[in-house]
């Protein structure tokens, strides 16, 4: 008995060290993790702090004046040093769980040099993102540059995004600037950033949870002259939130940009067909654009898609409004999947004759079968659409209608708390061309 009572107590005081040890080592990981989690900012106040929160990688030909309040990067024209020269600086590494990384610079004068700023790979360099003012003495131009995911093959150098005009902004007369980035791990989105403003998004494919390094700097591309002051640098780490998923919203875009926190944008640009969402210049609503390539590929292809986190499926409610610009050989659609995909319903406005008509079609599986039925539906006007629906899995039933005038009703086989997705985009068929305005969307879920 006695021995029992001794074995027993020496088993209850191992699992006490136990717990002790494991909260130690808790706390110290929640140590790590909050440190790592904290914002920073560097304004050259004090010309030691460069040295102490970065690396300098400076090319030949360059000057650098750290005074107070300001790092100068300087190099005189025709300098007779080869193009392709460089100052990049590299903070130390961080953990990278997704936040902003911002520059406030002044640019003087008009050059063919790039004035950069982003986040790499503390390990693989390589691995990076970065926003890249390509300045220029008669348009100057943003771009994003890297590679769109941590696991892919290195960058061929092209561009990630390249259609946003600088040459509106006054970038040579020393005013100052700002670009941003923002990356959202859980959505695997990067929001772009142009003086505050966010202009534009993309789905870049990076997770969080790695060693990271903040850059910044410029790089010639010419044997010309370069006059730019970086004045702040700053890293602002994000809060731990959780996505909403599932809230109810009202959407109206504003150009290319959209919030990482609600979106995931898809693009589909290879042989067959090239997609892009181009900003608008009065920034109302959101310009999908796609284009078939190839006339002889057999397939639809989906040039761009954007789609929002997913939810528990409850009776749901979806309006939209369109501008149709151009519908040659193409659909927009509206559309609710599940996760695995193998239930879906989706709602086409088609033109698949290349005459001029455009038609509801909606896909999706009836219930019980895996097989897609399509239905074929009115015509709508070839300008514009107001296209509503509401689905309820508890009956099964989809209902459509435009300006509150119903012209759809149907069983389909998507199930309540099933785990969807609602998606906009656009279909192409081959040789097709897609242009259109997603102006608004609001979603709303029954809490039951």
């Amino acid at each position: 008995m006695k021995k029992n009572i001794v074995t027993g107590l020496f088993v209850v005081g191992a699992l006490v060290g136990l717990y002790i040890l494991y909260a130690h080592v808790a706390s110290l990981h929640a140590a790590v993790v909050k440190a790592n989690a904290i914002p920073w900012s560097t304004r050259f106040s004090d010309p030691e702090a460069l040295a102490s929160r970065f690396d300098v990688d400076q090319g030949p030909g360059f000057t650098l004046d750290d005074k107070v309040g300001a790092l100068v990067i300087h190099r005189a024209a025709n300098a007779g040093v080869p193009a392709g020269g460089h100052v990049e600086l590299r903070s130390h590494p961080f953990r990278f769980d997704g936040g902003t990384a911002r520059v406030r610079f002044k640019v003087s004068g008009l050059a063919p040099y790039d004035l950069f700023m982003g986040v790499e790979s503390a390990e693989r360099p390589d691995k990076r993102i970065w926003l890249v003012l390509r300045n220029d003495p008669t348009k100057p131009t943003f771009r994003l540059e890297g590679i769109d995911s941590l696991r892919g093959t290195d960058p061929e150098g092209d561009a990630l995004l390249q259609y946003v005009e600088a040459d509106k902004l006054a970038w040579g007369d020393g005013a100052e600037h700002t670009l941003g980035l923002r990356f959202e791990p859980t959505s695997q989105m990067i929001e772009v950033r142009i003086d505050d403003v966010p202009v534009a998004s993309r789905l870049i494919g990076w997770s969080g949870g790695f060693s990271g390094r903040l850059v910044f700097g410029v790089r010639d591309r010419q044997d010309a002259a370069i006059d730019a002051s970086f004045e702040e640098v700053d890293w602002v780490p994000s809060d731990g939130r959780d996505l909403a998923h599932g809230a109810d919203l009202t959407e109206t875009f504003l150009g290319s940009q959209v919030n990482p926190l609600r979106w995931q944008v898809f693009f589909q640009q290879e042989w067959r067909v090239d997609g892009q969402l181009p900003p608008l210049t009065t920034g109302d609503g959101l310009l999908m654009v796609g284009r078939s390539t190839s006339e002889s590929a057999p397939e639809i292809t989906t040039p761009v898609e954007i789609c929002t986190m997913p939810f528990a499926l409850t009776p749901l409610k979806l309006e939209t409004e369109w501008d149709l610009h151009q519908l040659d050989l193409a659909s927009v659609y509206v559309s609710i999947r599940n996760e695995i995909k193998t239930r879906s319903i989706e709602m086409d406005l088609a033109n698949d004759d290349g005459k001029g008509t455009v038609a509801l079609q909606v896909k999706g599986q009836l219930d019980g079968k895996r097989d897609v039925d399509v239905s074929n539906g009115p015509a709508f006007p070839a300008t514009k659409a107001h296209l509503n629906a509401t689905y309820d899995p508890w009956l099964r039933t989809l209902k459509v209608s435009n300006d509150e005038v119903k012209v759809f009703d149907h069983t389909y086989g998507l199930r309540r708390e099933e785990l969807v997705r609602v998606c906009f985009g656009t279909h192409v068929f081959p040789g097709g061309h897609s242009e259109a305005v997603l102006k608004q969307v609001y979603l709303h879920r029954a809490p039951y």
